[in-house]
C-alpha cells in the first residue's frame, strides 16, 4: 500500500491522505493498521491523534488479531496515556508472536523495546 510506504518515509500527510481515501473506498485490515500506526507513532506532533488511533487499531484487531495489530493497539493506548493497557496489550502481542514458533531475536527486538518504553511510561515514535 502506498500510504504505508509514505509513512515509512516520514511523509505523514501523504500517508494519512492515502490511507484515509483507501479506507473510505474499501475498509481493510492493513488500512486500519497503517492509519492507526501513523496516528499513534508519528514523530511529528500535528499528525498524531491518539483517540483515533485507538479506534482504528481496535478495528484492525477485530479484523485480524495478531502480533502486529496488538502492537499497534498498544502504541495507540500509550499515545492516549493508557500505559497499563499498552503494557498488557504489548505483552499479549509478544506472547502471540512467541507462540507461533521459533522467532529470530531480530524480530522480537522491536516488540521488546516497545514493551520497555511502555513500562517506563514512554511513548513510541517511528
Amino acid at each position: 500500500m502506498r500510504g504505508i510506504c509514505y509513512s515509512k518515509k516520514g511523509k505523514y500527510a501523504e500517508a494519512i491522505a492515502d490511507l484515509t481515501k483507501a479506507l473510505e473506498k474499501k475498509p481493510h485490515y492493513l488500512t486500519y493498521l497503517g492509519l492507526a500506526w501513523v496516528f499513534a507513532t508519528s514523530k511529528t506532533d500535528k499528525y498524531r491523534n491518539g483517540a483515533r488511533a485507538v479506534q482504528l487499531a481496535q478495528k484492525a484487531v477485530l479484523y485480524h488479531k495478531n502480533a502486529d495489530s496488538l502492537r499497534t493497539l498498544a502504541a495507540a493506548y500509550a499515545e492516549t496515556g493508557k500505559f497499563k493497557e499498552a503494557v498488557e496489550t504489548q505483552e499479549e502481542a509478544l506472547a502471540l508472536l512467541k507462540n507461533q514458533g521459533p522467532v529470530p531475536p531480530k524480530d522480537l527486538a522491536p516488540y521488546d523495546r516497545q514493551l520497555q518504553a511502555y513500562q517506563s511510561n514512554k511513548l513510541w515514535r517511528e
